[in-house]
C-alpha cells in the first residue's frame, strides 16, 4: 500500500514553473492513492458507488443511435422501451459459479441498472431496432419524416 510522506506546498515558492510541475505530480500521487485504496479491498465508498454502464446517444442525421456497453449482460436480461419521447433501458447481470464448482475469488458482481434519455426529436417506433453483439447494445431509432433534415435549393431571380 502506498502511503503519503508529506503534502508539498510548492506553489508558494518563488519559481512558479517548478510549483506547477510539482503540483501536477502531487495531483498524480493523490489519484494513484485513490486508485490503489479502491483496489485493495471492497471499501464502503466503492460498494456505495452505483454501477452504470457507459452509454452514448448520437444523432446521425436520418436516425438516432444509442450504444451501451453491457459486458456480461445477456440479451434476455435487457429491456428497451420508448414512451412519450423517452428511451428507457433496464437490465441486470447475474454472475454465478457453474454447478459443481465453488467460488474462490469474485471480481465481477451482480448489478442492476436503469437509464432514461429524453429523445431530442420524434422517432418512428415501427422501424426502431435493437441488437446486441459482443456485449454492446445498439439501438437504432429512425427519425419521423417531419424531423428528418431536408435539403432546400436556392433559386436566383
Amino acid at each position: 500500500m502506498l502511503t503519503r510522506y508529506r503534502d508539498w506546498g510548492w506553489n508558494d515558492w518563488a519559481m512558479p514553473e517548478i510549483g506547477r510541475t510539482l503540483g501536477e505530480l502531487e495531483l498524480l500521487r493523490r489519484e494513484m492513492d485513490r486508485l490503489f485504496d479502491g483496489a485493495s479491498s471492497e471499501s464502503s465508498t466503492r460498494a456505495a458507488t452505483p454501477r452504470l454502464p457507459r452509454m452514448g446517444l448520437f444523432d446521425r442525421g436520418q436516425y438516432l443511435t444509442l450504444r451501451a456497453e453491457l459486458p456480461g449482460v445477456a440479451k434476455d436480461a435487457v429491456d428497451v422501451t420508448v414512451n412519450q419521447g423517452v428511451l428507457s433501458i433496464r437490465g441486470q447481470r447475474k454472475e454465478s459459479a457453474p454447478s459443481g464448482y465453488s467460488l474462490h475469488r469474485r471480481e465481477r458482481s451482480d448489478f442492476q441498472f436503469a437509464r432514461a434519455f429524453n429523445l431530442p426529436c420524434k422517432v418512428d417506433l415501427e422501424k426502431t431496432q435493437a441488437e446486441m453483439e459482443a456485449g454492446v447494445l445498439t439501438v437504432t431509432l429512425p427519425k419521423a419524416e417531419e424531423e428528418k433534415p431536408r435539403h432546400i435549393s436556392v433559386r436566383a431571380k
